[in-house]
C-alpha cells in the first residue's frame, strides 16, 4: 500500500522537485505514523484524566453536600435542645437565661466553660448553672457581654446536698472527673447504690431541688467519722452546648 501511495505521488510530481521529494517522503510518512502511534497511545490516558477530573469534581460535590447535611443535622439538634429548654421553663415555672457556650477551657486542673451572656443580661457571680439534666455548676466571674462558669467538677467547687429518699444531708466537692464525692455524712447512716442527689438549698447559694446525679458508691472506713460517698453526675460538662442560668433563686423541685 505504502509503494502504491509513493508511486502515485512520486509520478504527480515534475521536475526539479522530484528528487527532493524521493528523498523526504519516507521521512513524511514516519513522521505521520509516529504521530498517529502517539494520539493512538495518548487518547486513553487523555479519556482517563477527563474521568479523573470528572471523579474529583463529583467528590468535592459530595463533601459539599455531606456538610450541607451535617449543618442541617446540627441545626436540628440545636432547635430540638432549645425547645426542650424553653419546654422546661414553661413546666419549671423559673426565671432563667439561656447561654450558649463559646468557650471550654483546655486546662484540665481548671473546670470552667466561658458563655455568651453577662451583665448586660442581668447575670451575676454565683448564680447557679445547670442543664435539663441537672447541675452544671456556678458563675465564676462576669463581664458585660460573657461569664465564666465554674463547673461542679472542679477541685474547688461545693455544694450542699441531700439524698432524695431521705433527709441525709452532705457537701458534694468535685474531684476533677464525672464522679463527684459527698463529704460529712455520718459513719451510721445507710446509704444505697443508685440513690438520687439533689441540692439542699442550706448553702443560699443554689436553690434547693437540683438533680445532680445518683450514688455509685457508698463505703465505710472504720478509722473515719463519715462515709464515703461517690456520685455519678447526671451532666456531661464537656458535651454540654447551652446552659440555664438560673435569675431566680427561689427554691424549685424538679
Amino acid at each position: 500500500m505504502f509503494f502504491i501511495i509513493a508511486l502515485m505521488t512520486y509520478q504527480s510530481i515534475k521536475g526539479p522537485l522530484r528528487p527532493l521529494f524521493y528523498t523526504t517522503y519516507p521521512l513524511h510518512y514516519i513522521n505521520d505514523t509516529i504521530n498517529g502511534l502517539y494520539k493512538a497511545v495518548k487518547a486513553p490516558f487523555d479519556a482517563m484524566f477527563a474521568l479523573r477530573d470528572e471523579n474529583e469534581k463529583l467528590k468535592a460535590e459530595l463533601n459539599e453536600l455531606k456538610l450541607k447535611e451535617q449543618l442541617f443535622n446540627e441545626t436540628i439538634k440545636e432547635n430540638k435542645r432549645l425547645t426542650d429548654i424553653v419546654e422546661f421553663r414553661e413546666k419549671e415555672l423559673i426565671d432563667l437565661t439561656v447561654s450558649k457556650v463559646i468557650m471550654k477551657n483546655p486546662d484540665s486542673w481548671s473546670h470552667m466553660l466561658i458563655v455568651d451572656k453577662g451583665l448586660s443580661y442581668g447575670i451575676r457571680k454565683d448564680m447557679a448553672v445547670r442543664t435539663i439534666e441537672g447541675l452544671l455548676g456556678k458563675v465564676k466571674t462576669v463581664d458585660r457581654d460573657y461569664s465564666t462558669i465554674l463547673l461542679i467538677t472542679d477541685t474547688s467547687f461545693s455544694v450542699a446536698v441531700r439524698l432524695q429518699d431521705g433527709r441525709i444531708q452532705g457537701i458534694l466537692i468535685g474531684t476533677g472527673m464525672d464522679i463527684c464525692e459527698v463529704k460529712y455524712i455520718p459513719y451510721e447512716e445507710e446509704v444505697s447504690i443508685g440513690q438520687k442527689v439533689i441540692t439542699s438549698g442550706i448553702d443560699g447559694l443554689f436553690p434547693s431541688g437540683i438533680p445532680i446525679g445518683e450514688v455509685v458508691s457508698a463505703t465505710k472506713d472504720p478509722t473515719s467519722l463519715f462515709l464515703t460517698v461517690k456520685v455519678k453526675l447526671y451532666v456531661t460538662p464537656e458535651k454540654v452546648e447551652e446552659v440555664m442560668i438560673l435569675t431566680d433563686s427561689h427554691d424549685y423541685i424538679h
